[in-house]
């Protein structure tokens, strides 16, 4: 019965719901005196509604039982205030849940049908499990409390764009690759469909089933791989992991830079390829390597007795 399909709607119906394995009920619109009959009809468990639905649906004459399956509201878009919130949940015996979210994230924050009423009934809960929220400014950088910044989502709740932006979603997902790096992508993937027309899973690299890829299966494939290109461990506890890779290209990568003086952050693209937000996230691999760490004060005490 949502209002919307994003935000936190999206999270909630759109995503959790098929998940789970539920039935997802939908309406045309909202009207009352149709929707009230739809929840006990169609048995809801739970629904998602806006504050001013939910003082409409308030003013329906309900009689006890009518919505015995009905366990939960998933309130979201705008506030919801207190004493209303109250009187819905006695009205008809189901529990409040408030939920943060936008268009362009997706869903960010929601109260849990276990939390205390006054939490409820006054919060949009805690962040959804695996979501990360920072306030950045136009460099990437958090930005200190009163300030104004971009509020910047990601996690497995968050929209992979922008609302009705479609060259700001392009220009996000850039990834720039080397002319052999995309034949070999073209080549795989050409192969993969010849292979597997009607493949099982989603996955960019599937296993010769067609299935999403094992990791205990992509490790040993790794193990063998280590094992004929000849690279041998440092020693029986520092063995080469796929990992690696990634840490190796993120420290050559900023090395390369220092090195030859170039700008850092010019360089990156980097944390595109990594997948984090911005280039600070990226910036921790300063502290792994030795040589870089010197590489970055040396360029630090340049900048300060250039500065003087």
């Amino acid at each position: 019965m949502t209002s919307i399909v994003a935000g936190s709607a999206d999270a909630v119906v759109y995503h959790t719901a098929p998940r789970l394995g539920c039935r997802a009920v939908l309406a045309d619109r909202f009207e009352p005196e149709q929707a009230a009959p739809l929840l006990s009809r169609e048995r809801v468990t739970g629904t998602t509604v806006v504050p001013t639905m939910l003082a409409r649906l308030a003013e329906l004459d309900v009689q006890p039982g009518a919505f015995r399956d009905l366990r939960f509201f998933v309130s979201h878009r705008a506030a919801l205030p207190t004493e209303h919130a109250r009187r819905v949940e006695e009205h008809f015996g189901a529990a409040i849940v408030q939920a943060y979210g936008s268009s362009d994230s997706g869903g960010i924050a929601a109260s849990h049908v276990g939390d205390a009423p006054e939490l409820r009934w006054s919060t949009v809960g805690k962040l959804l499990d695996g979501t990360e929220l920072r306030l950045l400014d136009e460099h990437g950088h958090d930005v200190a409390p009163g300030q104004v910044g971009r509020l910047t989502v990601r996690g497995a709740h968050a929209l992979g764009g922008y609302f009705r932006q479609a060259d700001k979603t392009t220009e996000a997902w850039r990834l720039p690759l080397h002319s052999s790096t995309l034949d070999a992508l073209v080549g795989y993937l050409q192969r993969r469909d010849e292979l597997h027309p009607h493949r099982n899973a989603p996955s960019l690299f599937i296993s010769p089933a067609g299935t999403r890829l094992l990791y205990c299966n992509v490790h040993w494939t790794f193990l063998r791989l280590v094992q004929e290109a000849g690279l041998t461990p440092r020693s029986t506890a520092c063995r080469p992991r796929p990992h690696d890779l990634r840490h190796s290209f993120a420290v050559k990568t900023i090395l390369d830079a220092y090195r030859t003086n170039a700008d850092v952050a010019a360089r990156l693209p980097l944390p595109t390829y990594l997948g984090h937000v911005s280039p600070a996230h990226t910036y921790w691999y300063l502290s792994a390597a030795p040589e870089l760490l010197a590489l970055a004060g040396q360029r630090l005490e340049r900048s300060l007795a250039e500065g003087q």
